[in-house]
Parts: C-alpha cells; structure tokens; sequence
C-alpha cells in the first residue's frame, strides 16, 4: 500500500531535492504545497499563496486520498524531518495496520482510524524537561509534529475537515491533534522509529528568513489552543 508524504514547502529547490530523495529512498510518495516553483522530485504538487500549515496540510491529504484509494496512510510534518533510516514505508505501513486492527475480523480490511507518532528523536530530553515532564521529556512526546495519520482517521475527524484543527496558522494544531488522538484512544506512539528533526533552532540555530514569524504565531494561537482545550477541543468530533 503507498504511502504519502504530504507537506507544504518554502526551501529552496535544490535543498528540496535532497531532502526529498531521502524520503523516495525509502519508499514514501511526496506531495507538495509550494507558494513558488515546483520541485522535480515531488510526484504531486499544489501551488498557491500558503494557507497555513494546517490547511495546507489538510488540502494536501484530502488530494492524496482522492487520487490513490490504496493509500492507508500518511505522513505530515516539515521539510526539515527525515525519514526513519531502519525500517520502509511499506514495513511501518504493514506494522500501523496490523496495530491497529482488522475491520470486522477480516485481516485483510485494515482499520486505518488511528495517529502514529515516532518519538525516537530525543531533542530537548535534558534535566529540566524530565523534572517538567517526566513521561514526555522530548518534544515530540508532547505533540504529533510528524505523523502516520490513517486514512479513516483523516477523512472523519474534525467533522470531516482534516486532521488538522484549520483555525491555526502554524503552532499548535500538532499539540491539538496529539490531544484529540489520545481522548480517542487511537495514539501510537513508537520510540523504535524515529523521525529527526533538522529544525533551524536546533543545536544553537536561527530561524531560516522564511520562519522568523514562527515565534510570534506560537504566542498569538496559544490562547486560541487554551480555550479549545478546556472546552475539549469543540468540533473535533470524528463523523
């Protein structure tokens, strides 16, 4: 069964490239958001002004679903995650499946109503975040920032918009999906496989000149986040 790699892009072509390759190597298909030029090695693109990530990112999947019906799952994140080294996307695919069930005992009708998240990169796990959070030192136990997301799961939650909550820009729809898949009961999460994340602030970084509002979106949609979450998140109900 394919599997997609749905995600909107602002790098550099050439940087595109490359990344992209690591992700074809392993057996993935890439879709694409771009604002600017395509990118040769993308097998699907979208081009427009850029949404947001989650809606970008939930036009993304909506497309991919409609146009593979073999596809079961797929992955969303960034242009700077790469691909888990050890195992194919046909090998997680395969894994997800068998996880998370037969549909009405037939092992071949694979129940896809679930969120896997790999949590083998350990990026803020130091002795602060373990005194804070001592069941989710890293960053990634805290949010969905790289998902499997299941096709069912896609098509039904949110009512039926995407996976993604779209009242957001960028921040915080990774930490509602996280919640939301969890209160359903239908979160993997796997620190066997990793998922690294080559963010720019990583290891001393700067923003890239295409991020630098990140930091300003963060603090505007917390409150947006904090009322959904004590309301229990309205409209996150699956179909």
């Amino acid at each position: 069964m394919p599997t997609w790699l749905a995600i909107p892009s602002a790098r550099p072509v050439a940087e595109v490239e490359a990344w992209a390759a690591r992700w074809h190597a392993q057996g993935y298909r890439i879709a694409l958001w771009r604002d600017s030029e395509e990118v040769p090695g993308a097998d699907y693109c979208i081009r427009g002004e850029y949404p947001g990530w989650p809606v970008a990112s939930n036009r993304l999947i909506q497309a991919v679903l409609a146009a593979d019906p073999l596809c079961d799952f797929v992955v969303c994140g960034g242009d700077d995650t790469n691909p888990d080294p050890s195992k194919t996307a046909d090998e997680i695919s395969a894994e997800c499946g068998f996880h998370f069930g037969a549909v009405n005992g037939d092992p071949l009708a694979r129940n896809t109503f679930g969120v896997m998240q790999p949590t083998g990169d350990r990026w803020g796990d130091d002795a602060y975040s373990r005194a804070r959070w001592p069941d989710a030192p890293a960053m990634i136990d805290r949010i969905c920032g790289s998902p499997w997301i299941g096709r069912e799961f896609a098509l039904r939650i949110n009512g039926g918009k995407g996976p993604w909550w779209p009242e957001y820009r960028h921040n915080w729809a990774d930490e509602e999906l996280q919640c939301v898949a969890k209160s359903l009961g239908v979160l993997w999460q796997r620190r066997d496989l990793t998922h690294y994340h080559d963010h720019a602030r990583r290891n001393g970084g700067k923003w890239q000149e295409h991020q630098r509002w990140f930091d300003a979106d963060y603090t505007r949609m917390k409150p947006l986040f904090d009322q959904r979450k004590r309301d229990g998140f309205p409209g996150s109900q699956p179909l």
